[in-house]
């Protein structure tokens, strides 16, 4: 097994996000004002596309829990079973509050952007 020394400080963003190019998202000062809110738009919608989803990952698996009767095939499981159902829940009203609210900012911005454009 070989292991190897990675000095990259965008490594973890790698491995968190692999299918984005980090140099992508970097703003450049040549960029123009509308680049740069339209690179902000982007990384903002690739998060709220994570965090749905996280929230139908969460409904499938409070689903599956419920309709599987897990915790009478696994009774040891049950105290588990049981957490994760109570965490899932608060996770899944945080994760919806996140949502909803980022994607009336992302309207509220857009539709800002349009009054400016045609009133100047």
């Amino acid at each position: 097994m070989v292991v190897t020394k990675v000095n990259n400080r965008n490594f973890i963003l790698y491995a968190l996000f692999p299918l984005i190019n980090t140099d992508v998202l970097t703003f450049n000062d040549n960029l123009s004002n509308i680049d740069k809110v339209l690179l902000g738009v982007l990384s903002i919608t690739i998060i709220l596309l994570y965090c749905i989803i996280n929230i139908i990952g969460y409904f499938s698996a409070l689903y599956i829990i419920k309709h599987t009767d897990l915790e009478k095939k696994y009774p040891k499981l049950s105290t588990i079973i049981k957490y994760y159902q109570k965490t899932s829940i608060i996770f899944l009203i945080i994760e919806i509050i996140f949502v909803i609210s980022i994607l009336l900012l992302v309207i509220g911005i857009c539709s800002h952007l349009l009054y400016i454009s045609k009133y100047t």
